[in-house]
């Protein structure tokens, strides 16, 4: 997990006064966002159109919090037409490269340390020192018991009732406990699992978060079903899966992506039914496409909101 860093001044830092507080919404969801996956700070045009509106990205853009195509900020990089692009996120924020490094090193530590608790442990480790044995006493050996005999191998054997003497050293086995972060673990056992990776039933009230809802902007299904659409397919996901069995929250996540992903809408959405072709014969990209549709969704989504507030 990666963090977007705010710190502690932020509340009183001179831009951020300037942007005004619904902008700075923006600002704080596109910077989690870029975090998340690793951006760098480039924020696509579709992701900025899904957490905010255009007046909000322009008054990031005059406080300086942002940049668009053709800045002219020494120190941040060039940013592409349709997209925006978080100043002097990298002087605070990790690259994408630091980031997947510090994974992989992880992954191979962790690589490591299952392959050595997978490795058994060599019984010749456990064995006294050569000539150990001569420093016994008389009374800690037994005539009738073969040095090497089943019956004692790796167990104590009390000489008497007070339990003085044995006949041979207690030596522990090869298989010891596994001891992994937070305590031991047991091998047949699901102890120790993760809550992400924990079973759960489907709550009642599931609803994609952000990350999903990007998800769905970025692969073009928030345009093909529309928001109404969106919402429409999720509640009939949520019925479809009350009673099924129980699964993780990752699971539960892929199994709603896939589902978004086969939803056909049953009429086309209202961004999709009148599209106009600009005289000059030039065809839309696929990204303006996305922008103009979500754009279209955050209108019907203001307006329905204005309509509740009137008739309430």
């Amino acid at each position: 997990m990666t963090w977007f860093k705010v710190d502690d001044t932020a509340g009183t830092h001179p831009k951020l006064l300037k942007a005004g507080n619904a902008a700075l919404g923006l600002w704080l969801r596109c910077g989690a966002y870029s975090a998340q996956h690793l951006t760098e700070g480039r924020i696509p045009g579709v992701v900025a159109a899904l957490f905010g509106t255009a007046p909000q990205a322009a008054r990031l853009v005059r406080a300086g919090l942002w940049h668009e195509s053709g800045h002219e900020c020494p120190r941040c990089r060039p940013v592409v037409v349709g997209e925006f692009l978080m100043h002097d996120f990298l002087r605070y924020n990790p690259t994408r490269a630091s980031v997947e490094g510090g994974r992989d090193r992880e992954a191979e530590r962790k690589r490591k340390g299952r392959a050595a608790q997978r490795k058994p442990a060599d019984p010749a480790s456990n064995r006294p020192p050569f000539g150990a044995e001569s420093e016994l006493g008389e009374s800690d050996f037994d005539p009738e018991t073969p040095p090497d005999s089943d019956e004692t191998a790796g167990e104590g054997h009390a000489s008497g009732a007070d339990g003085v003497g044995s006949s041979h050293r207690s030596r522990p086995g090869p298989a010891r406990p596994v001891v992994g972060g937070g305590g031991s673990r047991e091998s047949s056992g699901g102890v120790g699992r993760s809550p992400e990776h924990s079973l759960c039933a489907l709550p009642d009230q599931w609803a994609p978060d952000d990350a999903l809802l990007a998800w769905a902007a970025v692969a073009g299904h928030l345009q093909r079903l529309g928001v109404d659409g969106l919402d429409h397919a999720t509640a009939k996901w949520r019925t479809h899966r009350a009673t099924g069995p129980a699964r993780s929250v990752q699971q539960w996540r892929l199994d709603w992506q896939q589902w978004i992903t086969r939803e056909r809408p049953d009429q086309p959405p209202a961004a999709r039914r009148l599209q106009a072709v600009p005289a000059d014969g030039h065809q839309p990209t696929r990204a303006e496409q996305h922008a103009a549709a979500l754009q279209a969704a955050l209108d019907q989504m203001n307006a329905n909101d204005s309509q509740q507030e009137n008739t309430a």
